[in-house]
C-alpha cells in the first residue's frame, strides 16, 4: 500500500584463497567484518582483514602473556637515584620496572608497556607497581634509610573513577610508611 520501507545493509567479506582458511573459519572472518560494517553505520561494507586480525591476535597474546609474568612475579623494580645537582646529595630514587622474562632475560618496559596501554592489565601491573615501591620503601626504613620513591602512573590509571580509593587502599596496607614518601 503506500507503507514506505527502508532496507539497510551490512556486508562482511573475506576472500578466498587469500585469508587461507578453511570453510567455517571463513564464514567467522566474514562475520567479524560484518559487525565492523554495522559499528561504522548503515549501508557498509566491510573487506575482512588478515593484517588487522593477526596484530589483534598478537596484542591478545601479549596481554596474556603480561598477566601471566605478573601471576609468577617475574616483574622487578630497579631504582635510580635521583640527586640535587647542586650538593650531590640524594634526594631519592625512581621505581623502574623491568620483566625478568625466564627465556628472554631482562626486558625493558619499552617493549611490553605500549602493548597493554589501555587494557585492565595495565592498571593491575600499576598498582603492582606502587605497593612494591612501598613495601621496599618500609625495608629501607626499617634498615634507617629514609628514601622517597617516586613511581611512573599512566594517564589510563590516573583516568579511572576509583584510582584515590586505590592508591588509599595500597597506600593503608603500609601504614608504616608515611604516604609522602
Amino acid at each position: 500500500d503506500d507503507t514506505v520501507v527502508k532496507i539497510s545493509l551490512s556486508i562482511g567479506v573475506t576472500l578466498y584463497p587469500q585469508d587461507g582458511v578453511d570453510a567455517d573459519q571463513l564464514i567467522r572472518h566474514a562475520d567479524q567484518a560484518m559487525y565492523i560494517a554495522k559499528q561504522a553505520g548503515k549501508n557498509h561494507y566491510q573487506l575482512f582483514d588478515t593484517a588487522q586480525d593477526s596484530a589483534i591476535k598478537i596484542q591478545q597474546q601479549n596481554i596474556l602473556d603480561v598477566h601471566s609474568a605478573l601471576d609468577r612475579s617475574e616483574f622487578l623494580l630497579h631504582y635510580q637515584p635521583k640527586v640535587n645537582m647542586k650538593t650531590g646529595e640524594l634526594i631519592g630514587v625512581e621505581a623502574l620496572i623491568r620483566w625478568q622474562h625466564p627465556n628472554r632475560g631482562l626486558i625493558p618496559p619499552s617493549e611490553f608497556l605500549p602493548m597493554i596501554e589501555g587494557q585492565t592489565i595495565s592498571l593491575e601491573l600499576g598498582e603492582w607497581v606502587i605497593d612494591t615501591a612501598l613495601s621496599q620503601i618500609s625495608q629501607w626504613q626499617n634498615m634507617g634509610v629514609m628514601l622517597p620513591i617516586s613511581v611512573n602512573i599512566s594517564a589510563y590509571q590516573l583516568q579511572q573513577g576509583n584510582f584515590t580509593t586505590r592508591l588509599s587502599a595500597l597506600l593503608a596496607a603500609h601504614p608504616e610508611v608515611n604516604p609522602h614518601c
